[in-house]
């Protein structure tokens, strides 16, 4: 959106075929949301970095569930969430294709 401007819709009509991952992140205390966290995903000899917010521009809100593309890889080989307290946890691998949710202070 541009204030005072047109609005306008995107759409994507690839056809490439790739898997994803979704990770939805459960913080404890006052923060639900684990805004300031973050989540690196490892596939192979590949990390990726995601951070939680809860915007990212103006007159905007972001979806606070993580999505990370795979092409074609089925799986992810390890994820660590950096909390927004500043812990640590580590996990192994996940499978493609699902959302999964990541609780601070759950093993």
């Amino acid at each position: 959106v541009d204030n005072g401007g047109r609005f306008r819709l995107y759409r994507n009509d690839s056809t490439g075929i790739g898997n994803w991952i979704r990770f939805h992140l459960v913080g404890a205390g006052k923060n639900l949301d684990a805004i300031g966290s973050y989540v690196k995903v490892t596939v192979g000899d590949t990390t990726h970095t995601q951070y939680v917010k809860s915007s990212c521009g103006f007159l905007s809100e972001s979806e606070r569930t993580l999505v990370f593309g795979l092409g074609r890889q089925d799986k992810v080989d390890s994820v660590t969430v950096h909390w927004a307290d500043g812990k640590e946890a580590t996990f192994g691998s996940f499978p493609a294709g699902k959302t999964h949710i990541l609780k601070e202070n759950t093993p």
